[in-house]
């Protein structure tokens, strides 16, 4: 086809921009949702579907609609009125963000009897209604684009290819930027009202594309004057009447907590899940929203990703303290290296610098948020980072262990969330198993964290198997009746003895007094 003419920059430009806003709003849309229907792979399939459901819609239905618009010669005001829908459809929904989670609270006590057939077409229920109508018409600008394209090319491929490519473009810096800049700098509602300033800038255009062709023919411009001035003001008002982000009740992991409540309203989650609490601190970082409270009356204070808590002062001790003392009851004085995958509170890591034998501990943490929320269990955490031993890493762990030449570490402690997290589960495979093996030294230790809680049977007993055919020597620890695991594997035979435990615990006086607090006072404690 023959190269694009001057006349074919305008509408490239408001393909490029509708693309970002679509990307940048899908990313932040995952973020909301992730707090309210959870971040497992089956709950981002179901918003991907919503988004897919809204775009493919909207584009069947603006297919007909653009050539009769065409004929009119109104299809940049179909685009124009396309854009301004996205964004006021938006910034409607921004207004029930706070509502979520009761919404999904009394759609879970409606279904409650059949939650198990009924659970996942009421998440997507709930995709659907956030995400689906703004996605309609950002399907239904992309034939509305080009028929407008092609009033500049007598090819209409070429059209057609050249909307797509500058629709891509835009989308895929929308996609890069929201993820890796716009969200960790902006938050969720910065970066939907800079979408929705996107999105406002493209109506404006194709006004202005209209107005250029009309003026043209017949001076008709009060009317188009009008409309841009309408879509000024409005945009305007959606920027300075944004409602404000509620950080403790979008973070009420409501998706795993809300068989807590004793009622699905707005006054008990807030009585149950926030009243209760202090917000000691919140980050919307790369990889999640990270928040640390502390309860008012137990003072047990909590770290969680995405809402859902990882770490704990009281609660989850047994697990945080022993699967990183498990594996030395298997080494004894030999170990000198060893890594901890996942920093949360750093208690873990801190019951690693409580064995002098150790010369290198690194960590590795994937969220950059995550060093500052762990300051505040330096009570509990031994001030682990600042040991001149223990070297932070911020990279995934499967990534760093790939970096890592083979032999490297006597122990490894990986202390992942639950295996049903999306990217969590890659940490749990055979392959990941296999390749981190390969980075113990000979005679090295494995020590696993499992969440047994949210899983079925079949579900744990796929996990263990997994780990038991890499490992040909396991012993599988209770360290929280009904709730956690740590499974112990090695090359080597694993004997288990009195002596031997009884030998970890006076290691160093603050390994005693690490074990004492959690009721760990003698080796018959630690072997059952």
């Amino acid at each position: 086809p023959p190269p694009a003419t001057a006349s074919a920059i305008p509408w490239l430009v408001v393909a490029a921009l509708a693309g970002f806003s679509s990307l940048v709003l899908e990313v932040a849309w995952f973020r909301v949702l992730t707090l309210i229907l959870g971040a497992s792979t089956y709950a981002f399939s179901i918003m991907l579907l919503a988004f897919l459901a809204g775009i493919a819609s909207g584009g069947e239905v603006a297919g007909p609609v653009s050539d009769k618009l065409a004929a009119k010669g109104r299809v940049w005001i179909g685009i124009a009125a396309a854009q301004f829908a996205v964004a006021a459809l938006t910034f409607a929904a921004m207004w029930a963000w706070p509502y979520l989670p009761v919404t999904f609270a009394k759609a879970f006590f409606a279904i409650r009897p059949m939650a198990d057939t009924l659970l996942w077409p009421m998440k997507c229920a709930i995709a659907l209604a956030v995400m689906a109508p703004p996605a309609f018409f950002m399907g239904a600008s992309f034939p509305l684009l080009v028929r407008a394209a092609t009033a500049s090319t007598p090819s209409l491929a070429a059209a057609v290819g050249r909307v797509y490519a500058a629709n891509t473009v835009g989308s895929l810096s929308g996609a890069f930027l929201a993820g890796f800049v716009l969200l960790p700098q902006l938050h969720v509602t910065g970066t939907v009202l800079l979408a929705l300033s996107v999105n406002i800038l493209a109506a404006l255009a194709a006004l202005a594309m209209h107005a250029r062709h009309r003026w043209q023919h017949r001076p008709e411009r009060m009317p188009i004057l009008a409309g841009a001035s309408l879509i000024l003001v409005v945009g305007a008002v959606f920027i300075a009447t944004a409602p404000k982000w509620d950080p403790m009740m979008m973070t009420t992991g409501i998706y795993k907590y809300v068989d807590n409540l004793e009622e699905p309203t707005q006054a008990e989650i807030r009585r149950d899940m926030i009243d209760r609490y202090e917000l000691l601190y919140y980050a919307e970082g790369l990889t999640s929203v990270v928040t640390v409270a502390q309860n008012k009356v137990t003072k047990n204070v909590w770290l969680a990703n995405n809402g859902k808590i990882d770490a704990s002062s009281t609660t989850d001790m047994p697990t945080q303290i022993m699967v990183t003392h498990l594996p030395f009851l298997f080494t004894g004085a030999d170990a000198r290296s060893a890594i901890v995958i996942g920093l949360a509170s750093g208690i873990t890591l801190g019951a690693a610098t409580l064995h002098p034998e150790l010369t290198r501990i690194d960590v590795v943490e994937i969220e950059p948020s995550i060093r500052e929320a762990t300051e505040f269990f330096r009570p509990w955490n031994h001030n682990a980072l600042d040991d001149p031993r223990v070297n932070l890493i911020a990279n995934d762990g499967r990534n760093q262990l790939l970096l890592t030449p083979p032999g490297t570490y006597d122990v490894i402690v990986c202390e992942p969330s639950n295996p049903w997290l999306t990217g969590v589960s890659n940490l749990f495979t055979k392959e990941f198993f296999e390749m981190g093996k390969s980075r113990l030294a000979t005679n090295g230790v494995w020590a696993q964290w499992v969440q047994m809680y949210g899983m079925d049977n079949r579900d744990l007993k796929a996990v263990m198997k997994t780990f038991a055919a890499v490992f040909p020597y396991v012993h599988v620890f209770a360290t929280i009746e009904d709730a956690d695991l740590v499974m112990v594997g090695s090359d080597r035979p694993l004997i288990l003895s009195p002596e031997g435990a009884e030998f970890l615990r006076n290691r160093s006086p603050n390994l005693l007094a690490d074990m004492k607090q959690i009721d760990m006072t003698s080796p018959w404690l630690i072997l059952s």
